[in-house]
């Protein structure tokens, strides 16, 4: 084989691993770190290895988000199925629903969500390109 052929073997296999290690996550019992300690990890994270753990917590992180903002999107479908008062329909911008506030805090769940995956994204290539560097 030549050696383009070897590097781009080497390259496909230290990529499913990266996936495999991080896309394994949810049928773990693996507690969430918080997010000071995930920070100071990803800051201080230089071997793959660790690049790998810190993928992996930040896609528990927001496998927890994506929960939450089902939570609170069943939430609003429960509370916009209540009947509402005459003053929703006379001045809606005077009234504080709760299913707006449901909603607000159902995006904010999923972007936090985003967040964390593109992270996560960001040190599984990492820990990709560290592996390769250190060969």
């Amino acid at each position: 084989m030549t050696n383009l052929v070897k590097r781009i073997l080497q390259m496909t296999a230290a990529a499913g691993l990266a996936l495999s290690l991080t896309m394994g996550v949810s049928m773990a019992a693996e507690p969430i770190a918080e997010a000071k300690k995930l920070e100071a990890m990803a800051t201080a994270a230089k071997t793959p290895a660790e690049h790998a753990s810190v993928s992996r917590q930040y896609r528990l992180r927001a496998e927890s988000f994506e929960a939450k903002a089902a939570v609170h999107e069943a939430e609003a479908k429960k509370l916009s199925e209540r009947p509402r008062h005459a003053m929703d329909y006379k001045w809606p911008a005077m009234t504080n629903s709760g299913r707006d506030r449901e909603r607000r805090l159902a995006m904010e769940a999923r972007r936090a969500a985003q967040e964390c995956y593109a992270i996560a994204e960001r040190h599984a290539q990492r820990a990709v390109e560290a592996q390769f560097a250190a060969e």
